[in-house]
């Protein structure tokens, strides 16, 4: 969804990234409109290490660029990296919407799915033994669960029952 941000750089690599935190990044890359990289979870290195392979200019997107484009220019070369505004670099509903239009033209309205990398970071720690359910209810808020209790007091007439 990214790559269609820039639509017309087709001809130039397009590393799409986010920031998966702790050193790694969800990636696709594209060229021509063709996916040359599938969508993954690897280490920036690794990314980087593919976009060494690549040759001439290539163009970054994603949130990624905030916290890795420093690296990225070091490892690369600030010739041989784009960055786009900030408005074209990040993910937006108008490319989805311009994508799915594209492909109902081809008749590949059924391809549209949610497709996760890998599960959240909860969710692993639940199934390693590190979290339990309700991990985050403290004890003594137990003790008034389902209870309600009045907080509008009349202070200005008394009342009478």
């Amino acid at each position: 969804m990214l790559q269609e941000n820039l639509s017309f750089f087709y001809q130039i690599p397009s590393m799409c990234f986010l920031d998966a935190r702790r050193g790694q990044v969800y990636t696709a890359s594209y060229r021509l409109g063709q996916c040359i990289s599938p969508e993954r979870a690897v280490s920036i290195e690794e990314l980087l290490a593919f976009a060494k392979e690549q040759e001439g200019q290539q163009i970054f997107l994603g949130d990624g660029i905030f916290p890795y484009r420093k690296q990225i220019e070091e490892s690369l070369g600030k010739d041989l990296c784009l960055f786009p505004n900030p408005q074209n670099a990040l993910q937006r509903a108008a490319s989805l919407a311009l994508l799915g239009e594209k492909k109902k033209a081809e008749g590949l309205e059924a391809g549209f799915h949610l497709e996760y990398l890998r599960k959240p970071q909860a969710e692993r720690e639940k199934e390693a033994g590190a979290l339990k359910d309700f991990q985050i209810v403290q004890e003594e808020a137990y003790k008034d669960l389902g209870k309600t209790k009045d907080k509008l007091i009349a202070k200005n007439y008394p009342i009478h029952e």
